[in-house]
């Protein structure tokens, strides 16, 4: 059985999820990406570094982190993960190849789009995820 694979058994780490795991074999290091709904907490990392050394004891040095800013959000499978949280969305504009740039809050997906609302006015838009070119976590 592969890293990553026995890595997929131990999660979800109490309310915590897997997001990524990235293996750098030269340094034998696991580097593991996870998130919960609400904000991760230090505490939440350390759980889930513990239950992974427990499988890979002396083999590795194991990294649990939280996606931080700059998160390449993936549709529609890790939205849940930031719901009202603010994100950065480069779309193209419905009539026009225009690139556009915002801040918005993720209020969630259905369907084919994401909805969610200006950052301060609350006001709900909703984005065609065809339009998307890129959803990052930001500040």
């Amino acid at each position: 059985m592969e890293i990553k694979d026995k890595i997929l058994e131990i999660f979800p780490v109490e309310d915590l999820e897997l997001l990524k795991v990235d293996l750098t074999g030269k340094d034998n290091i696991i580097i593991t990406i996870a998130k919960k709904t609400g904000r991760i907490q230090l505490s939440d990392c350390e759980k889930a570094s513990k239950k992974i050394s427990e499988i890979f004891s002396d083999e590795y040095f194991i990294q649990v982190q939280s996606p931080g800013i700059g998160w390449n959000i993936h549709l529609p499978d890790e939205v849940p993960y930031f719901i009202d949280e603010i994100v950065k969305i480069s779309y193209k504009e419905e009539d026009t190849d225009k690139i556009m740039h915002q801040r918005f809050i993720l209020k969630g997906n259905k369907e084919d789009v994401i909805e969610l609302a200006r950052e301060k006015t609350g006001e709900p838009v909703v984005i065609s995820v065809a339009q998307i070119v890129k959803i990052k976590t930001d500040l």
